[in-house]
């Protein structure tokens, strides 16, 4: 009786499988990674806005045109978010202001599909 060997390994639509897979999860982050670094920086402005406000009775306008100036000088696209988009509260047993931010992101990956990302975040309540 002869015995059949077993194949053993990966086939070659396997790989191919594997590579295509691979190329568009790159392709994917390659994509998304630059609105997620964006979304970071503009957290971290909202953060410094608030901070640089602390203890100081400024108005809502003063911080939306600091927020601005923070955007405008860190490079943040001015499509991406405005002043306007941000909400600002005192705190009422702090000296500071609370600045809560939302905006969608919208990234295109190929001919007419788009990929949207809704970021939001808020400054830290130290």
């Amino acid at each position: 009786m002869i015995r059949k060997k077993q194949n053993s390994g990966i086939t070659s639509i396997g790989v191919i499988t594997i590579i295509v897979v691979a190329v568009l999860t790159v392709f994917l982050l390659v994509k998304i990674l630059p609105a997620i670094v964006e979304y970071g920086v503009i957290d971290k402005l909202a953060n410094q806005v608030s901070k640089d406000n602390y203890g100081q009775a400024k108005s809502t306008q003063a911080v939306r045109n600091s927020f601005d100036n923070y955007l405008s000088v860190n490079g943040v696209d001015h499509r991406t978010i405005t002043s306007d988009d941000i909400e600002i509260e005192r705190l009422p047993d702090k000296e500071g202001v609370l600045i809560k931010f939302a905006y969608e992101k919208k990234i295109f990956i190929g001919d007419s599909v788009y990929l949207g990302i809704l970021f939001s975040g808020e400054t830290d309540q130290d």
